[in-house]
C-alpha cells in the first residue's frame, strides 16, 4: 500500500470518530487541559486521554505543560494543555470519482486574481489620506476584497491539485 493511502486511511479513521472530532473543534478555540475537555464533552477523562494520545501521535495535536498557580507550584503539579499542532492546519475537499477511483478536488471555476491583489495593495495607500468613517468604510471594503481573493486563490490551488493528481495517475 502506498504511504499516502496508508496515511489517508489513518486520518479518515481518526476523523471518523465523533469524540475525536469534537475534541479537535474544542481545542481549535484555545488550548485546553484534560479535565476541561472531559467536562465540556461529558466524556470520562481516561477515554479523553486515549483520544488525545491518538490525535497527538498522528500529529494533529500538540501539548505543553504550564504551571497554573502558586498552589500548583508548591505541590509540583503542572497542567498539560492540548492545542491544534501548527503543522496540522489543513483543509480537505475530497470527491472520489467512482469510475477510476481518483481523488479529485473539483472547483467551480479557474481564476486569475494575483493582479487584483496588486490593485488592492495600491488602494491601501489611499486609505492613509482618509479619516473617520470614509477610512473605516474603505478598509472594510478592502478586507472583503482580500477575503474574496483568498477564496479564489484557494479554488485555483485546488484546481492545480486536481491536475497534479491526474498527471500522477497517468504514471500508474
Amino acid at each position: 500500500m502506498e504511504p499516502e493511502i496508508s496515511i489517508l486511511r489513518k486520518l479518515l479513521d481518526i476523523l471518523g470518530n465523533e469524540t475525536r472530532c469534537r475534541i479537535l473543534r474544542l481545542v481549535s478555540d484555545h488550548p485546553r487541559f484534560i479535565s476541561e475537555i472531559s467536562r465540556e464533552l461529558e466524556v470520562g477523562q481516561q477515554a479523553i486521554l486515549r483520544h488525545l494520545d491518538e490525535l497527538e501521535n498522528f500529529g494533529l495535536l500538540s501539548s505543553f505543560e504550564e504551571e497554573e498557580n502558586e498552589e500548583r507550584k508548591r505541590k509540583g503539579r503542572k497542567r498539560k494543555y492540548y492545542e491544534i499542532a501548527p503543522s496540522a492546519q489543513f483543509r480537505m475537499f475530497i470527491n472520489i470519482d467512482k469510475d477510476d477511483l481518483i481523488f479529485d478536488l473539483r472547483t467551480p471555476e479557474k481564476t486569475k486574481h494575483l493582479e487584483t491583489l496588486d490593485e488592492i495593495e495600491a488602494r491601501i495607500e489611499d486609505t492613509k489620506f482618509l479619516r473617520g468613517y470614509p477610512k473605516y468604510e474603505m478598509i472594510q471594503k478592502l478586507i472583503h476584497q482580500v477575503e474574496e481573493e483568498i477564496y479564489y486563490l484557494d479554488e485555483a490551488r485546488k484546481e492545480a491539485i486536481i491536475l497534479l493528481n491526474k498527471l500522477r495517475h497517468e504514471f500508474e
